[in-house]
Formats: structure tokens, C-alpha cells, sequence
């Protein structure tokens, strides 16, 4: 019997009072709520990225057609238009490069998509520092190496990767499949996060240009 008191006081030696117990609830409470958000924020920032570059337009939080002047809307909107009606309707069941009805990539040609994907990661770049654009003549190879100037915490592997899809898109006669479109929207995903809350922007760049 002294063995198993002793071990009963060792097991009760660690409860917790009513006070200690709604401490601990909230704290869990607390860590839910917020892997609750950083989901929730991480679907819809993927539903944008989804959105720009199957539209050709950019969303984000600071950036609202609304706020946009009528000449800038209207030619925005008259060139998602225009790429929309350009876009084959696919074979049902057939892989062509384009996204099947009915799914979230419904009517986007990846490879079309890919090739001016830039667009969107120039968008998300220029709302951090205004002058970070790609300017006519540089390659887009080119325009990524300067932005991990800027954002020295952008992985080089992930930069590699874009870099690789886009070429593969632009300067070979190859399709993407499905699975191959969603790993490059996921690139540009990780790509656009770390240019958005990067918090060591490398200043020194913009002074030496």
C-alpha cells in the first residue's frame, strides 16, 4: 500500500486548480484560433493568385479595381477579356494543356498563363518598393535575380524553379499537365508570400541603382 500511495500522490501531485486549468484553455484556445487564420489567409491568398493569373489581373489587399483610374479598368478588363475569348474550349477528358470544365482551373491555358505569370509577381514586388519594375528589355530571368536582391530571404530554389517553368513555357513546344501547373502556382505562391511579408528588404539595392 506505500508503494501505490506514493505513486497516487506523485500522479496527483500535478493537477491543476480551476484558475490553472482556464489558463491553460485559453492558451490552446489561442494557438487554434490562430492556425485557424494563418489557413484561412493562406486559401484566400491562394484564390487570389489563382484568380490573377488565370484573368491576368492582379488582386491583393491593397490594390482594388475600384480604386483604379477608368482608362487603367478598362484596359485591364479589356485584356483579360480578350484573352479569355481566345482560350480553346478542351476535349472532355483529354489533357491539352487546358484546364478541364468543372475544375478550378477551368478555361486557363497553362502555358499562356505561365508566360505571363510575371505580371502577377511584378504586381506583388512593385507594392513593396514602386520602382521595382520589369522594364522593357530585361528578361524575366533577369527581373527575378534582381528581386532576390531586394528580398535576400527568397529561396534561390524557388526562384529556380519559376524561372524554370517560365522558360519551359515561352521557349519549348512542350504542354503542362494539370499536376505540373498546380506545382507552378504554388511556386509563384511561395514566391509572391515571401515579397509580401519579407521584413529584410535590401535597401542597399535601390541606392546603388
Amino acid at each position: 500500500m506505500r508503494n501505490y500511495n506514493g505513486s497516487w500522490r506523485r500522479m496527483t501531485r500535478y493537477d491543476l486548480s480551476a484558475g490553472q486549468w482556464i489558463i491553460v484553455f485559453v492558451f490552446i484556445s489561442a494557438v487554434a484560433v490562430v492556425l485557424f487564420f494563418a489557413i484561412f489567409i493562406r486559401s484566400i491568398l491562394r484564390w487570389k493568385v489563382i484568380r490573377g493569373l488565370r484573368d491576368g489581373i492582379f488582386y491583393s489587399n491593397r490594390y482594388y479595381m475600384n480604386e483604379l483610374p477608368k482608362f487603367a479598368k478598362k484596359l485591364i478588363l479589356t485584356e483579360a477579356e480578350r484573352e479569355r475569348q481566345l482560350r480553346v474550349v478542351p476535349q472532355v477528358g483529354a489533357d491539352l494543356g487546358i484546364g478541364a470544365p468543372g475544375t478550378e482551373w477551368e478555361g486557363v491555358h497553362f502555358k499562356t498563363s505561365i508566360a505571363k505569370s510575371y505580371k502577377v509577381i511584378e504586381e506583388a514586388a512593385k507594392t513593396r518598393i514602386p520602382s521595382l519594375e520589369c522594364k522593357p528589355g530585361k528578361t524575366v530571368s533577369s527581373y527575378i535575380s534582381e528581386i532576390q536582391e531586394y528580398f535576400p530571404t527568397l529561396p534561390r530554389t524557388t526562384c529556380e524553379q519559376y524561372i524554370d517553368f517560365y522558360e519551359r513555357a515561352c521557349f519549348t513546344k512542350e504542354q503542362f499537365t494539370v499536376a505540373e501547373y498546380r506545382r507552378f502556382v504554388n511556386t509563384v505562391l511561395h514566391l509572391i508570400q515571401h515579397i509580401e511579408h519579407d521584413p529584410c528588404i535590401n535597401t542597399n539595392s535601390e541606392m546603388v541603382m
